[in-house]
């Protein structure tokens, strides 16, 4: 029933409205029921076909007339109606419903519990107009069913439960007739863009795995990722915290980010960090394609639904970045049911919010409508951050996704991904423009010197006296910076840059450290005596053994760091001299496994067996016991089909002194483990426990 489209079931709706699961309907008789009760005109030819699609799937069966298998309805969600609807406007049933008076909102809440039915006097067609229900039923926030029965619209239960309701069309719009003209440009052009933002998604990925492996992030003691640990990943990397919990989901997912301990830390025992793993230094050496492809593979499967960090569990309890709770072990189906709109559609067409929603409810209702609308967003967005959707139609490799072609994905990527540039061009005004994605170790080197202002495939760095500082913090001398710009540089360097470099450099450095744990060298004095004047030289455990020289008892990187904090600007040597990096290497932890979930799918084998079941079934009935009697488990669809069709049936019942009785009743709901039916003889309301009910006889 999940595979089928809204035009589809709202067929099975008109079979089983008309009888068709008692009593042979004709394929006319259904088609016509589906066009005359729908919301919106309906083709007629259109709901002949999901007729035959019925017919094809097994649901209903025989030549002409036929029947409705009795178990279809009975899975429908309750309250579920296609047929019948008022076709108002999302805004319009909320206002209209928000205008109630008490009595007929107390009425319509009460219905949205129950399931959408009940059981009222006030059903008639000569009931007091002015009790709540006729005006209810005059409004057409109420259904009458017969004399005794009302019914709650699936539209008017959303908007009581504060919901948007939603709108499930019946007719298949151009897309997804196939009849949208394809435009081969407008989806080179999804194409690039796609690249674009796909290729800025690794590079901020890299960034994120460089820092994590430099400075593994502590995680609460559930393996989650705390608030402020968020906050302080978003303010080095200069992102916004949604951005923060998209990145970490996505490592986690493809294998690059991990939880676990790493002994060269001091923590408290069975401690855990969020670090890169050991598959994070592999990818960081692959070409540029290839770890936006290994991404995309990765965002595929992933279970993390990012966007509900912050909010609140069913338990009122906050939910966290990496929890049990931001999991979902199916969403890997659910992401690729919100893309199939855009693989359905030609190549180049977009679709708007709308479009993808309108052609989601067509082609999958049942399940469209079982997730919140949020996640929808949210996975629309998330295709769209990646590269997998861009200007609002597929790419190729979504398109490809789709089909399993883990390969054929690579080598698409592949395809539109630039090639590599190893020149840059200097300016006067100290940006710096990259034509191109730059090879790992000069991307490095740049983000080393430079900070970067424009992100893209051609993006643009700005050099600054702080930027210039951190390169020479980590090692570089002025030399080594200005011989990476002459010797990547596009025509001469401007003398403005030689110059910044040259006195950023004058006043840098000129402090050298080594081991003792460590020391502090100077060649004047006077660096020295602007140190210890401070209270910088006792946060770093300095103490002067001259006037050039002092040790102290921490790791020189620590000494560095408080050095710095207090505007006095070190650099690290080694026993000649020499400017050295004493950065840590990356920390790693083992990869986190996930395997999207097998998507589930009915061979046309399996169709054929059940069908020939059905008919197996049928021919025993001819052949010698009675078809109207239904016993066991079956009973259970045929009361809720009886319930739905207005169909008298006679119960077979053990009492509780567990003598046998009969009774003939008309169903009116069938929910929790008991019916409610009317007697056929005394036209009062009766309650049967289904436990208590052997039989049921379809009259």
């Amino acid at each position: 029933m999940r595979s089928l489209t809204s035009l589809q079931l709202a067929a099975v709706e008109a079979a089983a409205d008309l009888g068709a699961e008692f009593t042979p309907v004709t394929r006319r008789q259904i088609v016509d029921a589906l066009t005359s009760r729908a919301p919106k005109t309906v083709d007629p030819g259109l709901a002949a076909a999901a007729v035959d699609d019925l017919l094809r799937a097994g649901l209903l069966y025989g030549d002409d007339p036929v029947l409705l298998v009795r178990e279809a309805m009975s899975v429908l969600p309750g309250g579920w109606r296609l047929l019948g609807e008022d076709p108002a406007t999302a805004a319009d049933l909320t206002e209209r419903v928000a205008s109630l008076d008490p009595r007929e909102r107390a009425v319509l809440d009460t219905l949205a519990a129950a399931g959408g039915l009940g059981h009222t006097r006030d059903a008639a067609v000569d009931a007091d107009p002015a009790r709540p229900v006729p005006r209810l039923i005059a409004a057409g926030l109420l259904v009458r069913v017969d004399s005794g029965n009302v019914r709650l619209p699936r539209a008017v239960a959303q908007a009581v439960r504060g919901e948007a309701p939603t709108d499930i069309p019946l007719h298949p719009s151009a897309r997804v007739r196939g009849e949208a003209v394809a435009d081969p440009d407008a989806g080179r052009r999804a194409n690039e863009a796609g690249a674009g933002q796909g290729l800025e998604v690794t590079r901020r990925m890299s960034r994120l795995l460089d820092h994590l492996g430099a400075a593994p992030v502590a995680l609460n003691r559930d393996a989650t990722v705390g608030v402020r640990a968020v906050a302080q990943l978003g303010k080095a990397l200069g992102h916004p915290v949604a951005e923060i919990h998209q990145l970490v989901s996505l490592g986690v997912a493809a294998g690059l980010i991990g939880r676990g301990e790493i002994m060269a830390l001091k923590a408290e025992e069975d401690a855990q960090f969020l670090a890169p793993t050991k598959v994070a230094g592999e990818w960081a050496e692959e070409p540029l394609a290839t770890q936006w492809a290994r991404l995309l593979a990765g965002w595929w499967v992933s279970p993390f639904t990012h966007w509900r960090a912050g909010e609140k569990d069913d338990a009122g309890q906050p939910i966290r970045l990496l929890g049990d709770a931001s999991r979902n072990e199916r969403l890997s189906q659910r992401r690729a049911l919100v893309t199939e709109p855009y693989v359905r559609a030609a190549e180049g067409v977009a679709l708007s919010a709308d479009d993808l929603l309108e052609d989601l409810h067509f082609l999958s209702p049942l399940s469209a409508s079982a997730g919140p609308a949020e996640e929808t967003t949210a996975l629309a967005e998330e295709a769209q951050w990646i590269g997998a959707v861009a200007a609002g139609a597929a790419t190729t490799w979504l398109r490809l996704l789709h089909a399993g072609d883990d390969e054929d994905v690579a080598a698409a990527v592949a395809a539109v991904t630039p090639p590599e540039v190893d020149r840059v061009i200097v300016q006067g005004d100290m940006t710096v423009m990259v034509p191109g994605p730059l090879p790992r170790q000069l991307q490095s080197q740049l983000e080393l010197m430079a900070d970067l202002e424009s992100p893209g495939l051609a993006s643009v760095y700005r050099i600054s006296e702080a930027s210039l500082r951190r390169a020479l913090d980590a090692g570089r001398s002025a030399e080594d910076v200005a011989g990476w710009f002459q010797r990547h540089a596009l025509g001469e360097l401007p003398q403005s840059l030689t110059y910044l470099v040259a006195d950023v450099a004058r006043r840098h450095g000129g402090l050298r450290g080594g081991a003792i744990a460590s020391y502090l060298r100077t060649e004047d004095p006077t660096l020295l005596d602007a140190v210890f004047a401070g209270p910088t030289a006792a946060e770093a455990g300095l103490r002067r053994l001259a006037p050039t020289v002092a040790v102290s008892d921490l790791l020189l990187a620590e000494v560095l760091e408080r050095l710095r904090a207090g505007e006095h600007h070190a650099v690290a040597e080694d026993a000649e001299g020499s400017a050295v990096d004493i950065r840590p290497t990356a920390a790693t932890v083992p990869a986190e496994r996930l395997r999207a979930p097998a998507r589930p799918k009915v061979d046309d084998s399996r169709v054929a067996a059940a069908v020939r079941a059905l008919r197996r079934g049928a021919a025993e009935g001819e052949d010698g016991e009675d078809p109207r009697i239904i016993a066991g488990s079956e009973s259970l669809s045929v009361l809720q089909a009886a319930a739905r069709g207005g169909k008298t049936v006679t119960l077979g019942v053990v009492d509780k002194h567990g003598r046998a009785l009969q009774a003939t009743v008309k169903p009116l709901t069938v929910t929790g483990g008991q019916v409610d039916a009317v007697d056929e003889k005394t036209g009062r309301v009766q309650r049967f426990l289904l436990h208590r009910i052997t039989q049921v006889i379809v009259d």
